[in-house]
C-alpha cells in the first residue's frame, strides 16, 4: 500500500495569511497540487501548486516565472483561475496559491448524463459560450493557451463560471515555431508538424449544402505541403475550442492527433469533411461552426468571434436520429473522451497536473513585479446513467432546463 504523500508546513502569504495544507489532489512530473485552507478560517479554501526548486534560494525557473506573469495578467479575467499568492517555502518549493474549484470539465462530462454527453441545446450553448468567452478574454490580453483541454477546464460552483488554468505552456508570442506543444488530441495540424492544407473557402459552403463530393475535391485535392514556418498561437487555440464543442455535445473525441500521415480517422476527415459530421450527428448549421473552426488550413478557420455568434443563434446542434431503414452512411469512429490519455504536453515545459487544481474568499490580486522581482520570491470517471454532476444540475436549473435527455 502506498503510504500518503507527506503534508507540507504550513506557508505564510503576504496577501491571505498562513495557508495550511490539508490534501494532496493532484500530481504531475514537475508539480503536485495540494487543497488548502486559510488559518484564519477553515471554510477559505485555495489550491496550491508546488513545484520543486533545483536548490533553496534558487531562480525560479523561467517556465514557472512566465505562467506567474500570465496569471498576473489575466486577473480581472472571469474565465481564469485567479492567482491569489506565488511563495517560496523553506522546504524547497514554489507555491503558486490559486483560487480553488471542485471539478472540472472532464469530471463534469464523465459525471453528467451517464458520459453521453451534454444532450439540452441551452445547457451545450451556455457552456460553449463561456468556454469561448474565455478564451477570447485570454487573447484580449495578449495570452495564447496552446494546452486547452477537458482537464485545464475547471469549474466554479460558487460563481457557476468555466474557468481556464494550468497555463504552464501560455505564451504572450502570438507566433510560435514550437511543434508539438500541448496535447496530442487538441492541437492544430499546424502545431503538431510544419504542414498546411490549403482549401478554397468554398469548401465550408459544400459542407453547409452537403456536397460531399464537393468539399473533398475542395480540401483533399489542394492539399500541399509548405516550408517550415511560425504558426498563429491563437488558431492553434481556435483548432482547440472546435474539438471542446464535440466534448461538450458527445463526450468523444475525433481523433488521436491531427496528422493525416499517421492518424487514419483524421486523415479520413481531411479527405471527406463530411464523415465527422455523420460521425457526430452534427446539425447542419453546427456542422458548419465545427468545421470551420476545424478547418486545416489556419488562413481558412473560422474565428472564435464568428463561431460564438454562430453558436447563439444554432437552433440545433444535432440532428434527429435516421429513421431504422435509412441506409448506413460511411462515419469515422469516436474517440471516447472519458478515458483520454493524461498525459503532458510532447515537449513538456511545465506541469500539467492531474486533478482538479484550484472558491476562495476575495483576496488581493497580485501583481508579477510583486512575484517576481528576484529568484527568493516568493481528478477517475464515473458512468452514472441519468446522473448529472452536481454543478451541471445548478446550472441547469438556474437556466430553466429540464434534465431529461432531450434531442437537440
Amino acid at each position: 500500500m502506498v503510504p500518503p504523500p507527506r503534508q507540507p508546513a504550513p506557508i505564510i502569504s503576504a496577501a491571505v495569511g498562513p495557508i495550511i495544507f490539508d490534501k494532496q489532489i493532484g500530481s504531475g512530473s514537475f508539480a503536485t497540487v495540494w487543497r488548502a485552507h486559510a488559518a484564519s478560517d477553515v471554510s477559505t479554501v485555495f489550491a496550491v501548486k508546488r513545484l520543486p526548486l533545483p536548490a533553496p534560494g534558487a531562480r525560479v525557473p523561467e517556465a514557472v516565472r512566465n505562467e506567474v506573469r500570465v496569471m498576473c495578467e489575466l486577473a480581472a479575467v472571469p474565465g481564469a483561475v485567479r492567482l491569489f499568492d506565488a511563495i517560496e517555502s523553506i522546504d524547497g518549493h514554489y507555491n503558486l496559491v490559486m483560487e480553488f474549484c471542485s471539478t472540472d470539465l472532464f469530471h463534469a462530462l464523465g459525471e453528467y448524463d451517464g458520459g453521453q454527453g451534454v444532450l439540452d441545446i441551452e445547457l451545450a450553448r451556455h457552456l460553449m459560450l463561456q468556454l469561448i468567452d474565455a478564451v477570447l478574454a485570454c487573447h484580449a490580453h495578449g495570452v495564447f493557451h496552446r494546452d486547452l483541454k477537458p482537464e485545464n477546464i475547471l469549474i466554479s460552483e460558487s460563481q457557476g463560471l468555466l474557468k481556464l488554468c494550468d497555463f504552464g505552456l501560455a505564451t504572450f508570442n502570438r507566433r510560435s515555431s514550437d511543434q508539438g506543444c500541448g496535447s496530442k488530441r487538441y492541437m492544430s495540424p499546424e502545431c503538431v508538424k510544419p504542414t498546411v492544407y490549403t482549401a478554397p473557402h468554398a469548401a465550408l459552403h459544400h459542407l453547409r449544402t452537403a456536397n460531399t463530393a464537393a468539399a473533398a475535391h475542395s480540401i483533399a485535392s489542394c492539399a500541399a505541403k509548405q516550408a517550415p514556418h511560425a504558426y498563429d498561437c491563437a488558431l492553434d487555440d481556435t483548432w482547440a475550442v472546435g474539438i471542446l464543442l464535440l466534448n461538450i455535445i458527445a463526450a468523444k473525441n475525433p481523433w488521436e492527433i491531427a496528422d493525416a500521415d499517421t492518424d487514419v480517422n483524421f486523415a479520413v476527415y481531411s479527405a471527406e469533411p463530411m464523415s465527422l459530421v455523420n460521425s457526430f450527428h452534427l446539425a447542419p448549421a453546427m456542422a458548419e461552426v465545427v468545421c470551420g473552426l476545424l478547418h486545416p488550413d489556419p488562413a481558412r478557420r473560422w474565428s472564435l468571434a464568428e463561431a460564438r455568434a454562430a453558436i447563439a443563434a444554432v437552433p440545433a446542434f444535432l440532428r434527429q436520429p435516421a429513421p431504422a431503414h435509412a441506409p448506413a452512411r460511411a462515419t469515422v469512429p469516436a474517440y471516447d473522451v472519458a478515458n483520454p490519455a493524461r498525459e503532458l504536453a510532447p515537449e513538456a515545459r511545465s506541469c500539467n497536473a492531474a486533478a482538479p487544481a484550484h472558491t476562495s474568499a476575495d483576496a488581493p490580486r497580485p501583481h508579477a513585479d510583486q512575484l517576481l522581482p528576484n529568484a527568493s520570491t516568493h481528478a477517475a470517471h464515473r458512468r452514472h446513467a441519468h446522473k448529472a454532476a452536481p454543478w451541471l444540475l445548478r446550472a441547469a436549473h438556474s437556466l430553466h432546463i429540464p434534465l431529461v435527455s432531450a434531442s437537440h
